[in-house]
């Protein structure tokens, strides 16, 4: 097997566990904040996006080494199907039955049935599961224990799963109402396909829409219950049918982080609005809240619809880039005091920062010159900085910081890997590990910041200048235009000051002294303080609590105020 499957495997891998990871992030934010699923059927889902986040992150954080656990084969995946097919009884007995005392013991029961199937897997030496890098699978123990929960507790009790589950859809589908008069004490209403020959003869529209809603949630509970046969099926028949390795691998590994992968995306393409970004999002790092709530402030403010407003999102996605390297890897990696951090994917996780890293600095550099620009040249700055070339500059921005991790894909010689025991990022003690750290690095980061500083110096000079002259005019747009590019500067000076500051620690501070707690506030620290800080200084620029509201809200005073401007110019 070459190097180069190897690398495409484990890309494959990546790739997929990391977008998974995304949508299930999102699915769950929008099962918070969508108020049709503030009832039973989304605490299940919530519950099922947290089981599939779980075995994803355990993927794309742990796929070499770690030893798994057996969560996918749990009993979680058949708790939107029952739901499903009680939601079309009577309303009254649906809420009785998954109040929410019941919708609590349902989760429990499901979480509780999960850690009884993992609870053998505490005698590791004959019960285990664990990921074996040369054939790019999960592998159960070859023991006696090994053999009874690879076919009781996880073919058996999927298959299981399974046929209850589809059982429950298809009597959801294809149901018949029981007479009264025959049933003891049970009434079952018309279910989806005779409830809708009977649509018709209802003109109670609060109905229609709550069984449009229903029928939306069984639709949901339909594809995710395919999904779940893919993944079985594949995984525990259509391997064995050939043993060629990609064969194998695309069968199980593959099959299993698609079906959790997409487990994810059903939800929020089922239940997205885009009203749901007007609502502020709570998350566990500030450095991240804060450049996602700057990507949303960026993509929300009207006055950053043009080039500044483009660079600034390039930018925060930098930014955003580099806080999520450091949530998902350097902080679980110095709890556990994990050893082999510089290994090939500790490597690739370094290479990405620097990446994430380099486009911030370039960031940096264009969003002066644009400043610097639209004081000079107000009138002609927008034929330089229009959408054509704006999206060329932010391309070259990106193009340049991937010039710079050209050389770390020889990894062997130039790589830089985070050190749990020291708590800082170390570049190779190679000669090109030297060339990197001296050049690519520290010489760049200088000049950049030489150049920005003179470009945020002239521009200082000038509206200084203008602000002298600006009292021989009345022109109230002219002033709030001055007022606009004044605040747009002074963020971007503020924001050249984080950047000073980060590279002034990182270079000259840190070598004052060796005690580890100072090297990690003027390296480590610094860094992710200059990042963090950096979308909160676009968030206090440019929020504003209307972007809270709800999107009908916005669009009534935009109509308003066409209103006035045409009544104007009648």
């Amino acid at each position: 097997m070459s190097i180069l499957e190897i690398y495409a495997a484990t890309f494959i891998i990546f790739l997929l566990s990391f977008s998974g990871c995304l949508f299930n992030l999102l699915a769950g934010f929008i099962v918070l904040r969508n108020p049709i699923l503030k009832n039973a059927f989304g605490a299940l889902c919530f519950s099922h996006t947290i089981a599939n986040f779980g075995v994803l992150l355990i993927f794309v954080v742990w796929t070499i080494r770690v030893h798994g656990s057996d969560i996918w084969e749990d009993p979680r995946t058949n708790q939107h199907t029952i739901l499903e097919c009680v939601l079309l009884l009577p309303s009254l007995k649906v809420t009785n039955l998954f109040n929410y005392r019941n919708t609590c013991l349902i989760i429990g029961f499901v979480w509780c049935m999960a850690i009884g199937h993992v609870i053998p897997y505490f005698w590791r030496d004959t019960c285990y599961v664990a990921y074996d890098p040369v054939s790019w699978t999960w592998i159960f123990g070859d023991t006696p224990c090994g053999h009874i929960i690879t076919t009781y507790t996880d073919y058996y009790t999927s298959v299981a799963i399974f046929v209850v589950m589809s059982t429950l859809d298809f009597c959801t589908f294809v149901s018949y109402t029981f007479d009264s008069s025959f049933s003891i004490g049970i009434h079952l209403q018309t279910m989806l396909v005779l409830y809708r020959r009977k649509a018709h003869l209802t003109s109670n529209n609060e109905n229609k829409r709550r069984r449009r809603v229903e029928i939306r949630f069984f639709t949901q509970s339909c594809i995710q219950g395919v999904l779940f046969f893919y993944e079985v099926f594949m995984f525990n028949y259509v391997v064995t049918l050939n043993n060629n390795k990609w064969f194998v691998f695309i069968t199980t590994t593959f099959a299993w982080e698609l079906c959790h992968c997409l487990d994810g995306l059903v939800v929020v393409l089922f239940h997205f609005k885009r009203s749901l970004l007007s609502r502020r999002n709570t998350l566990s790092f500030s450095g991240c809240i804060f450049n996602l709530l700057a990507g949303i402030v960026v993509l929300k403010n009207h006055i950053l619809r043009n080039a500044f407003g483009a660079l600034c999102f390039s930018h925060t996605i930098a930014n955003f880039g580099v806080l999520f390297v450091f949530c998902t890897w350097v902080t679980p990696t110095t709890i556990i005091q994990y050893e082999y951090t510089d290994l090939t994917f500790g490597k690739i996780l370094g290479q990405i920062n620097i990446l994430f890293w380099n486009a911030c600095c370039y960031s940096h550099l264009v969003i002066s010159l644009n400043r610097f620009l639209t004081i000079c040249m107000p009138v002609k700055v927008t034929n330089l900085f229009n959408y054509r070339n704006t999206c060329f500059i932010i391309g070259f921005v990106w193009c340049m910081a991937i010039g710079h991790v050209i050389p770390y894909f020889w990894r062997d010689t130039c790589y830089v890997a985070y050190d749990p025991v020291s708590w800082t990022w170390i570049f190779g003690d190679t000669p090109c590990g030297h060339i990197i750290t001296t050049y690519t690095d520290y010489y760049t980061s200088v000049a950049i910041f030489v150049v920005m500083s003179t470009l945020d110096f002239c521009t200082f000079t000038m509206l200084v200048l203008y602000r002298r002259k600006s009292h021989l005019t009345s022109d109230a747009e002219t002033k709030r235009r001055r007022r606009v590019e004044i605040r747009f500067f002074t963020q971007s000076c503020i924001q050249g000051i984080l950047f000073f500051y980060e590279v002034f620690n990182f270079y000259y501070i840190v070598t004052l002294n060796t005690n580890q707690w100072f090297v990690f506030m003027t390296s480590t620290f610094a860094w992710e303080l200059c990042h963090c800080l950096d979308g909160l200084v676009v968030v206090l620029f440019h929020f504003k609590r209307s972007f809270l509201r709800k999107s009908s809200q916005v669009t009534t005073m935009f109509s308003k105020a066409s209103d006035a401007r045409s009544n104007k110019k009648y």
